[in-house]
């Protein structure tokens, strides 16, 4: 009998002892969703096992788990997957660290049995650790960073509308708008009126209306612009058309009062 017969009858036996070979034995990772989470912050323990689908099929039990006194279970779910000859076992433990400081979680122990076999085997995974802070983390990070841009956003929109309803005619000549700058506009006012443009109509009646003599804009108190042209923009508050047509008269009789005082030396 050669070498290698030799050889080969000593591992046989070895080989037999294995569950299925030793190239169908499950493998095990073992992960955190979050390394770094605060005091009272839930995070996610994931425990896979795998292996390759062949003549003898496994039951995977639930691992058991050796927890530090500063972290709590909570939790665990399981599922199992098969595509082509690979199988899988997911574990998800939901664990809550009570105090702050690094720990670590022990190698994990997941027994198992084989098909055929009575004895239970057992598969170890790596420890993991876990760093618990007083407040701070990445995903507090993102909420803050999250709560920020949405008060950003607010305040430009705020100045948007600030700008919008506080905005003054463009005048023709430096300084003030004069009387025929408003009277220019008033024109514009009529086009917007005459082709049914309602938002359009009270944007630039806003603007003139803001650019009148103190004394003039009385006239118009009881015109409130900015609910006025959201309401005709999204449908809440429609404005006939013979409601524009007694503004526009109005602002029309406002003008020429005007012009006329600055006849007469008044103002």
């Amino acid at each position: 009998m050669s070498r290698s017969d030799l050889l080969l009858l000593f591992l046989l036996p070895l080989l037999l002892l294995l569950p299925g070979g030793a190239a169908a034995q499950p493998s095990v990772s073992v992960s955190l969703e979050e390394k770094r989470v605060r005091v009272g912050e839930a995070v996610q323990l994931h425990v896979v096992v795998s292996w390759s689908a062949g003549e003898k099929s496994y039951r995977i039990s639930p691992p058991d788990l050796e927890l530090p006194e500063q972290i709590r279970r909570i939790g665990m779910s399981s599922s199992t997957q098969g595509e082509g000859d690979l199988r899988s076992a997911h574990f998800v433990i939901t664990l809550r660290p009570e105090e702050k400081g690094t720990w670590t979680i022990p190698a994990i122990d997941i027994p198992y049995h084989v098909s055929g076999d009575t004895e239970a085997y057992h598969l170890r995974g790596e420890p993991v650790s876990l760093e618990v802070t007083g407040w701070f983390t990445r995903r507090a990070a993102a909420g803050i960073g999250g709560a920020l841009l949405l008060i950003a956003a607010t305040i430009a929109w705020l100045l948007y509308r600030q700008r919008r309803e506080g905005a003054m005619p463009a005048p023709t000549t430096a300084g003030t708008p004069t009387l025929s700058d408003l009277e220019a506009r008033l024109a514009e006012l009529n086009r917007h009126r005459l082709a049914g443009e309602a938002g359009r109509f009270y944007e630039t009646m806003r603007d003139l209306v803001a650019a009148l003599p103190e004394r003039a804009r009385c006239d118009f108190a009881d015109l409130d612009f900015a609910p006025l042209i959201e309401g005709i923009k999204y449908g809440g508050l429609p404005r006939s058309s013979q409601e524009i047509e007694e503004d526009y008269r109005r602002l029309e009789r406002t003008l020429k009062r005007l012009r006329e005082e600055e006849r007469h030396g008044v103002g």
